[in-house]
């Protein structure tokens, strides 16, 4: 996998943002506009993409070790893990359907599903990335009962796709 597409794919936001800055500076300066308002425009842009940053990234993981997100992937209950950068737009993008997803998923299913969001600039989300063999974000994978994948896409699953996992992990346990 090349190198510069995950880095670019894994900091999109940070390098949107510069690019705007950048972009915006170089059209204010070709249209001979002063250098205190490009000064104060660029600045602005910055506080923009600062805020948009804390505002829109994904958040902390729900797990700080590998063996902790492997026991609740190992075990009986269906999991559905959500691989993210916290400065890859893709990840910000789907923030909004994967919390509204998490809450129907925990209403529905208590916990019987174990969720688990991991930040792939952790020392354990690193890990774990290499160990399911993904390279841009986000990655969701859905495993069944005791570690067995059944479904990964870099797109969220429906609310449906789920609880079809689900379901026949039920019924394979209790069969």
């Amino acid at each position: 996998m090349n190198v510069f597409s995950q880095f670019s794919n894994q900091f999109s936001y940070i390098l949107f943002s510069l690019l705007a800055i950048v972009g915006a500076t170089l059209l204010l300066w070709r249209a001979r506009v002063r250098r205190t308002v490009i000064g104060i425009a660029a600045i602005a842009l910055g506080v923009a993409a600062a805020t948009g940053w804390v505002l829109l990234r994904p958040g902390e993981p729900d797990v700080d070790s590998v063996e902790a997100a492997e026991a609740l992937i190992q075990s009986d209950k269906p999991t559905l893990v959500e691989f993210f950068s916290n400065y890859c737009v893709g990840c910000m993008s789907v923030r909004g359907m994967v919390d509204e997803l998490v809450s129907q998923t925990r209403a529905h299913f208590g916990d019987d599903v174990h969720v688990l969001r991991i930040d792939i600039h952790t020392p354990s989300g690193r890990e774990l990335r290499e160990r399911y063999g993904f390279s841009y974000t986000p990655e969701f994978i859905i495993f069944r009962g005791n570690g067995i994948e059944a479904w990964r896409s870099h797109t969220p699953p429906t609310f449906e796709e789920l609880e079809t996992i689900v379901t026949d992990n039920r019924s394979t346990v209790s069969g």
